[in-house]
């Protein structure tokens, strides 16, 4: 969108926002806060919120990069308040790009394991709530080497031939 704040809108002492895009296809909105301070030279003076403001309250302020001048035509990238509002309610945000087949794959992939674990907590009932605590946290691990590690240490502890297959099988699964 164009703005379309007209030369004879602007007043002396307010403040107005410089809208421009970066980015791919300029999808990204990069605002700039103005305070209008005059007319130069056939252009429109404009200087930065932050310094105006600053020498409002009396401080020392370095001018050079503070001030920006525009033309008439340029003016098109000048809001006010109400204009900014309308800017960036028209403004979108592209929609991110799909996930990888990976990513979509270890979804799926994680679908799964956390049915096979509610079904394996079914199955073990109380008597066994240990490894199947042991076996979901193994489900939930970020990362295959870090599923091992807690299957390996639950099966080192384990005495109980039955709980051993149950890890063993476990970390097979896994394609340790």
């Amino acid at each position: 969108m164009v703005s379309t704040l007209r030369p004879e809108d602007l007043r002396v002492g307010e403040v107005y926002f410089e809208v421009l895009y970066c980015g791919p296809e300029l999808s990204a909105p990069i605002v700039e806060t103005f305070v209008y301070v005059g007319k130069e030279d056939g252009g429109y003076i404009f200087q930065d919120a932050g310094a105006f403001f600053a020498e409002q309250r009396g401080e020392r302020v370095d001018a050079e990069g503070s001030f920006r001048l525009h033309r008439e035509e340029s003016l098109e990238i000048v809001y006010t308040q109400l204009g900014l509002i309308a800017e960036l309610a028209q403004w979108r945000q592209p929609a991110p790009p799909p996930p990888p087949a990976e990513a979509l794959r270890f979804d799926r992939e994680l679908e799964k394991r956390h049915a096979t674990v509610d079904l394996l907590r079914q199955a073990m009932g109380e008597e066994h709530a240990e490894a199947a605590r042991i076996i979901a946290a193994a489900h939930a691990a970020q990362s295959p080497e870090a599923a091992t590690q807690i299957l390996n240490a639950a099966l080192e502890r384990e005495r109980a031939p039955f709980l051993r297959e149950l890890y063993r099988s476990a970390l097979r699964r896994i394609g340790t």
